[in-house]
């Protein structure tokens, strides 16, 4: 076979390819990937992961929940005196020994609550006012015991040992500070003394 023909039959088989082109070695029929049937093994599909199922112990909570704060509860000593007057709310006696038995506790809730419903019935105790400012000092802040004082003199402003109480105080959270002593005892002056006596003089203060 001359070159001439070597080179015709080369063309032939390319333009017609052999039809066991998608046949291996072996025979075996492949897939458009290049597979064998016996290759492809069917795979179920992956399963989606479970989420983890986080359980919440609220047991902590509700038993905080049931449990009051202590600040709340009453001694036995202060429920034997809460007893009394609530049986006989004009026994000032047992008032007085109750408003004791707090200010020694010292719990800011009792403490409040049973000042509160004193003052409520005994208004015109003056004294008691400065006892409770006092406690709201300790316990809280000097503007807790300012609030205080502020009720007290709205409510008996013609009492000059409540106003010398609330003077004092004043000078005593301001480090004498003079512009806040004379505005408070300029407000005594116009709230408290000139109203005792009628009217308000032409002095200037």
């Amino acid at each position: 076979m001359d070159e001439l023909e070597l080179k015709r039959s080369a063309e032939e088989a390319f333009e017609q390819p052999n039809k066991k082109s998608c046949i291996d070695e072996n025979h075996e029929d492949l897939t458009e990937n290049g597979f064998s049937d016996a290759d492809v093994v069917e795979v179920d599909p992956p399963q989606k992961p479970i989420p983890e199922t986080i359980i919440i112990d609220d047991t902590a909570l509700d038993e905080d929940d049931d449990m009051p704060d202590p600040d709340e509860l009453p001694t036995t000593e202060e429920m034997s005196f809460w007893k009394a007057v609530e049986e006989n709310p004009n026994d000032f006696a047992s008032w007085t020994y109750l408003l004791q038995v707090v200010e020694k506790n010292g719990k800011l809730k009792q403490t409040r609550k049973a000042f509160d419903s004193f003052l409520k019935l005994y208004p015109y105790c003056y004294g008691y006012w400065k006892k409770y400012a006092d406690q709201m000092k300790r316990l809280v802040s000097n503007e807790e015991a300012y609030e205080v004082f502020n009720k007290a003199v709205a409510v008996i402003p013609l009492s000059a040992d409540l106003w010398a109480y609330f003077i004092h105080f004043i000078a005593e959270w301001k480090n004498g500070e003079e512009t806040s002593i004379r505005q408070s005892s300029r407000r005594y002056y116009i709230e408290g003394y000139v109203p005792s006596f009628g009217g308000l003089p032409n002095v200037h203060i």
